[in-house]
């Protein structure tokens, strides 16, 4: 008789059981990411546009206390002011419920050290948190 050729293709059994397999794990996936991506999005989207307008006022802050200008001590909420910086009121254009604070304190022990620290809150429930802080030496205090 003659000898039976190799199998080298997939039977319609083997290709519908692949098929069920990849429904059965793919389907709840992606369930997970459709009811959670947009939030998730939209909090990434909101911690962006807290960090790059905290970079850029922190670092405005910095050249005030170059300038010799120390009278900033403790808490100020500046939501105020960032909403009147047009830079600041379009990057932080969908971000819900924002509010404020930069502090700056002498470090002890250093009269001309001086820690300045930009505090946020933002969003609904749950209410999400940013800080930055640096040191900023100013030598003419």
């Amino acid at each position: 008789m003659f000898p039976r050729p190799a199998r080298s293709a997939f039977g319609l059994i083997e290709a519908l059981v692949a098929f069920v397999l990849f429904a059965v794990i793919f389907i709840p996936l992606m369930g997970v990411f459709t009811d959670t991506g947009g939030m998730q999005m939209e909090v990434v989207r909101d911690y962006a546009a807290v960090l790059n307008v905290s970079e850029r006022f922190l670092n405005n802050s910095l050249d005030i206390l170059e300038s010799g200008r120390t009278d900033l001590a403790g808490d100020l909420e500046i939501t105020a002011l960032l909403e009147g910086d047009p830079y600041a009121r379009n990057t932080l254009q969908g971000v819900q419920r924002l509010r404020a604070w930069l502090s700056v304190a002498a470090v002890p022990g250093n009269p001309r050290l001086f820690r300045v620290t930009l505090r946020f809150s933002f969003g609904q429930s749950p209410q999400r948190t940013f800080e930055l802080s640096t040191l900023k030496y100013a030598p003419d205090c």
